[in-house]
């Protein structure tokens, strides 16, 4: 279904959350630093990416700009236990949040919406006739 890249430093959570979404159908990459995400994205891109917010060396803010700015990836979902209100409302810019305390559910329902969002961007823009050309050159044709 779509290609989904997790961002987490606390691998069992990092494991179980991949689990579930190879069950939905998934292909997954799973790394724990912003440095390996970098790398992975060097390789490949993705449909998504699950990003914890703190990194042991780095912000998930952070690879979050580059990666969308980069078009790397083309949704984010932030799974963070971090609880700052700045770092939460700038999270929002970049894509959705979902907090820790909520449930792996939570996180893997939103990663399937995203998904299905950009499936349907993808199908809508493949539906989209193709500006049509006329016989207009600009030119007209002289009569005598």
């Amino acid at each position: 279904m779509g290609r989904v890249l997790i961002v987490d430093d606390y691998p069992p959570l990092a494991n179980v959350l991949a689990i579930g979404l190879r069950r939905r159908g998934h292909q997954v990459t799973s790394v724990g630093s912003k440095l390996r995400a970098e790398r992975a994205l060097e390789e490949s891109t993705y449909d998504c990416a699950v990003l914890d917010m703190d990194l042991p060396d780095g912000s998930g803010l952070e690879l979050a700009r580059t990666v969308l700015q980069g078009q790397r990836v083309l949704s984010v979902v932030f799974f963070s236990a971090n609880d700052e209100h700045e770092v939460m409302q700038q999270a929002l810019q970049f894509g959705p949040l979902v907090s820790k305390s909520s449930g792996l559910d939570t996180v893997l329902n939103l990663v399937d919406e995203q998904l299905l969002v950009l499936r349907r961007k993808v199908a809508n823009a493949e539906d989209t006739p193709a500006p049509r050309l006329g016989g207009v050159s600009g030119f007209r044709r002289r009569v005598r």
